[in-house]
C-alpha cells in the first residue's frame, strides 16, 4: 500500500467480501467466525471456585493496582488475557 486512498480502497473491498454492515466491521480477536459467543472463563467446564481463585492470583500479582476497583481489574485481567467473564470485541 503506497498511499492513504489506497489503503481505504483496499478496507472497502475488504468490507464488501466480508459483507460488513454499513455500521462497521467488528474484530472478535478468534481465528474463527463460528466460534460460539462465550467469554475465556465459560469456553472449557471449570470447577464453581475456579473464578475466584483466578482473581485472587491477579490480585497477587505486580500488575494489580491496590487502590483500583473490581470491576478495573476484571477488565485488565481481560486485557492481559486472562480468562474473566467478559465477553471482547472491537468495532
Amino acid at each position: 500500500m503506497s498511499t492513504w486512498n489506497n489503503f481505504l480502497l483496499q478496507l472497502k473491498q475488504a468490507q464488501a467480501e466480508l459483507k460488513c454492515s454499513y455500521s462497521g466491521a467488528w474484530y472478535r480477536g478468534v481465528s474463527c467466525s463460528t466460534y460460539a459467543l462465550v467469554p475465556k472463563l465459560f469456553r472449557r467446564p471449570l470447577k464453581p471456585e475456579a473464578e475466584a481463585n483466578i482473581y485472587k492470583a491477579y490480585l497477587r500479582t505486580r500488575m494489580a493496582n491496590p487502590q483500583a476497583g473490581s470491576w478495573t481489574h476484571v477488565v485488565d485481567m481481560q486485557h492481559y488475557g486472562t480468562a474473566t467473564r467478559l465477553l471482547d470485541w472491537t468495532e
